[in-house]
């Protein structure tokens, strides 16, 4: 999540306004038809930041203004969390154990539990749409809310596993399970149409070798242009199976993801078609061979 509440809110001319946080009512008087994202007392912590910086170790507590964190005559450029210090969520710094510098402290960049936000993260967080999304609970508070918290702890755990070399195999990218990325792809309105999440890594740099078999698996749902609040958790939830399932004992990669024209895809790339028979229930699933994973790029640039 962000470390502050600045937003972009669209305006009737397709202009966007940026509500800031740290002045009066956002910093705008608002027409009837601009909706600043209604913050509540559940959403304070969201600006209590620690950042503690690459070259020292302080710990510089406040709130983050244009990418900044000025505290106590010392200031740090982190804009989205990581460029001069790493900046956390005192609530999420504390759940790590309240680490004194970046050494023992954790980032989970990349997993992909990170990834399923990640697509909220434009040059300004993008709150509404995580509400429209059905996930306003992300935003409030882990000290009150357990369901945030455990979700927070899961994202942890999972950004303990770091790379000590690049890796050069699928079995090593499955070990560690850090190259995901997410993109959520807009028209000229600045509304979303489709979102891509992706192992671009895997994709570009990694050896294919044994993962020839792919298995396409295909969900569709109602909503327009892309899933509504209900449909959206339920896609993510068979995200989630469909990955912990196909990828328990290296047999396979859960590759891309792609959600947008009124379909769900999820790409598998397989060491053998028996694969198939781990697929959760309720989805299309078509075999075929592409040794290449020319289908992957295929299906990201399909959606853009």
């Amino acid at each position: 999540m962000p470390v502050q509440h600045d937003h972009y809110v669209p305006t009737r001319s397709g202009m966007l306004k940026i509500y800031r946080g740290s002045s009066p009512d956002g910093g705008h008087r608002w027409e009837a038809d601009e909706r600043p994202f209604p913050f509540g007392p559940q959403h304070a912590w969201l600006k209590d930041a620690v950042v503690l910086p690459w070259d020292s170790d302080k710990i510089l507590r406040g709130a983050v203004e244009d990418g900044v964190i000025d505290a106590d005559g010392d200031s740090c450029m982190v804009w989205e969390g990581g460029d001069e210090g790493l900046a956390f969520h005192q609530r999420c710094w504390e759940l790590q154990g309240s680490p004194k510098s970046t050494e023992p402290a954790v980032g989970a960049s990349e997993t992909h539990p990170w990834a399923l936000v990640d697509g909220y993260h434009e040059q300004l967080f993008e709150f509404a749409e995580l509400e429209a999304d059905g996930k306003a609970w992300m935003l409030n508070d882990p000290a009150t809310d357990a369901r945030n918290r455990e979700r927070i702890l899961a994202m942890t755990n999972a950004g303990r596993k770091e790379y000590k070399d690049p890796p050069t195999s699928v079995e090593a990218i499955l070990a560690v399970d850090r190259d995901w990325s997410t993109i959520a792809v807009r028209d000229e309105k600045h509304q979303r149409k489709s979102i891509v999440r992706a192992r671009m890594y895997t994709i570009e740099k990694i050896p294919k070798a044994g993962y020839a078999t792919l298995l396409r698996i295909t969900k569709p749902y109602k909503g327009s242009p892309l899933p509504d609040a209900v449909e959206m958790n339920a896609l993510e939830a068979f995200e989630q199976n469909l990955k912990s399932a196909v990828e328990k004992d290296a047999g396979a990669i859960l590759v891309v993801v792609g959600i947008g024209k009124g379909r769900s895809e999820y790409l598998v790339y397989a060491k053998a078609s028996a694969t198939q028979s781990l697929i959760p229930t309720g989805a299309q699933v078509d075999v075929s061979e592409d040794p290449a994973w020319a289908q992957s790029k295929k299906l990201i640039l399909s959606l853009k």
